[in-house]
């Protein structure tokens, strides 16, 4: 009897080792401290972090509802042409709109503006979605091809600078733990909720007072409000000085003398097409 004791006593011993004790355990533990204690005492690379996954949760659930765009113009009486169009044309712009887009990033000095600035109102015209069939109801399909196209030219703009941004705020130490955190935060939470926005729409269908266009119209406001509640929190970000385009900073603190530069010169149709190959 006492041989058993004994024996269950080093295997709890042993189990208890290597769930506490061991130094992936004491990692864990030592995270989980650190995330609960309140933003105003962690350090500001801990508080972008958080507001980073606070972000992409959000950003998630605008995303699952963005996911339902083609149906939604197909139930306004969109044709053929307009869904290609919609799956077509925003791509379109982004290649024209990348290498304007990034050369204004790298050269102005309110990089940040111009970032939050086509963020808020890409954001803001997707939330516009939801009230279009009272706005144009004549034209509702018309208005809201015309509307998810046009938004994608501030979006280029955010999109071109928020990578930058990204990489003056991880650390590269912390890079590959923080992007893998956020793709499982966001693939996790828009599978959710676009299961839960489709059963919304099937059972809304079925209510009178939630029938077509309204059930779609809560949607969009509920996406509309992810995305702004996202917009937000990346506002909340704070990357390091001389970060989204500005490499005077990054020299200073290598000890590398900087140099005043010649005026930038406009661009060539040669350059260009040189670019784009």
């Amino acid at each position: 009897m006492r041989m058993m004791q004994w024996a269950a006593a080093e295997a709890w011993a042993g189990f208890r080792y290597r769930v506490l004790e061991v130094p992936w355990a004491r990692s864990l533990k030592s995270r989980v401290a650190r995330s609960m204690r309140p933003l105003a005492q962690r350090t500001e690379l801990e508080r972008n972090i958080h507001y980073l996954y606070v972000e992409v949760f959000w950003a998630a659930i605008f995303s699952a509802v963005f996911a339902f765009n083609a149906t939604y113009a197909l139930r306004m009486g969109a044709t053929n042409r307009m869904v290609g169009w919609l799956s077509s044309l925003p791509s379109l712009f982004a290649i024209f709109l990348m290498v304007p887009a990034a050369r204004i990033m790298e050269s102005s000095s309110k990089s940040r503006l111009w970032m939050m600035l086509g963020l808020g109102l890409g954001r803001f015209g997707f939330l516009w979605a939801a009230f279009i069939p009272w706005l144009f109801p004549n034209r509702a399909a018309q208005a809201l091809i015309y509307l998810f196209i046009l938004r994608t030219i501030p979006i280029t703009i955010f999109n071109t600078a928020f990578s930058p941004m990204l990489a003056d705020v991880i650390p590269e130490r912390d890079r590959a733990r923080v992007f893998a955190n956020r793709s499982i935060i966001s693939s996790g939470v828009a599978a959710i909720a676009a299961f839960l926005a489709g059963r919304w729409l099937d059972a809304g269908a079925q209510w009178p007072w939630a029938a077509f266009p309204f059930n779609y119209q809560l949607l969009y406001i509920v996406g509309g409000v992810a995305a702004l509640t996202s917009a937000y929190y990346v506002s909340r970000v704070r990357p390091p000085a001389g970060a989204l385009g500005s490499k005077e900073e990054r020299k200073r603190e290598s000890g590398v003398t900087t140099e005043v530069r010649a005026p930038r010169q406009p661009w060539t149709w040669a350059q260009l097409r040189e670019t784009a190959r």
